[in-house]
């Protein structure tokens, strides 16, 4: 999904801009990493910068012969793939290897290094706002969730930052990143 912009000579609603979809056909069987990102970059003249960063990820898995061992197994989930601009949630547990009464441990960093005090907001999909949780990441920038009933959750961080300017103004930015990961049921 590519988002190319806001065409000039569109007017009005008439459906999602700027957006394309596509099939993802897998060449090889192992793991597979999605990443949306967002930048945007607002200043007029000589004020105030505002920066927004936003990052969603997930992983997923592709094999000719699909079995739960193999899934269980796949390495790399834990490498940052977001560059030094953006924060970003990291697995450091196999996120398809995540069953139902278990735990997910995400790790929280920024030009690659951990950020402890933010923090972090899981939810399950089908009970939205009631299944709230929310931890803050410790010295080490990690947090462990403990995990209900075989579903989707997302886990989502954002931090809004201050520069002091020399002629007093402030710039700004913010950084946002989801994670969405499937639990589930025990076999």
């Amino acid at each position: 999904m590519i988002d190319l912009g806001e065409d000039a000579e569109t007017i009005g609603p008439k459906g999602p801009k700027g957006f394309h979809f596509a099939s993802f056909v897998p060449k090889d069987d192992g793991l597979y990493r999605a990443l949306a990102r967002q930048v945007r970059t607002v200043q007029q003249g000589e004020g105030p910068r505002l920066l927004a960063v936003r990052l969603a990820k997930s992983a997923f898995a592709a094999f000719k012969a699909p079995n739960v061992s193999a899934a269980k197994n796949l390495k790399g989930f834990d490498r940052s793939i977001a560059g030094d601009e953006a924060v970003e949630l990291v697995p450091l547990r196999n996120p398809l290897a995540v069953f139902s009464g278990g735990s997910m441990t995400l790790e929280l960093r920024q030009k690659g290094k951990p950020l402890s005090g933010q923090v972090i907001t899981l939810v399950r999909r089908m009970d939205g706002f009631a299944s709230v949780q929310e931890q803050t990441t410790d010295e080490k920038g990690r947090v462990n969730f403990a995990v209900g009933p075989a579903d989707s959750y997302l886990a989502r961080v954002k931090i809004d930052e201050e520069t002091a300017r020399p002629d007093g103004q402030k710039d700004k930015a913010s950084y946002e990143s989801t994670y969405v990961f499937q639990v589930f049921n025990r076999l």
